[in-house]
């Protein structure tokens, strides 16, 4: 059986081996989603943060290269976000100057 698997009717053990038939109400979810990410932030970030493979990508990067494109990206992102910002009143200007011809 699979670590899946096994997970699985561990819990259907502890239900009693009954599955959920309804969907639980929105604070119970909600209450549980708190629990769960504080265990995950007491246990496994811990854990995760001391990997090597969680080290090696915090270091910092000594390609310029990589470094050049991340700049150039994010200005091409800002003119892209610019023009679509002006977009609409050029739409604008267009539809008054149609309006001034015919």
């Amino acid at each position: 059986m699979s670590r899946n698997g096994l997970v699985y009717q561990q819990v259907l053990n502890i239900n009693g081996g009954k599955t959920i038939k309804e969907r639980p109400s929105t604070p119970v979810i909600i209450e549980s989603q708190k629990f769960i990410r504080a265990r995950i932030e007491r246990r496994w970030l811990q854990a995760f943060k001391k990997t090597a493979e969680f080290i090696d990508r915090q270091a910092p990067r000594n390609n310029v290269q990589e470094v050049v494109e991340d700049v150039m990206l994010k200005k091409r992102m800002q003119r892209s976000e610019a023009a679509l910002k002006v977009l609409p009143y050029i739409h604008i200007v267009t539809l008054s100057m149609m309006c001034f011809y015919f």
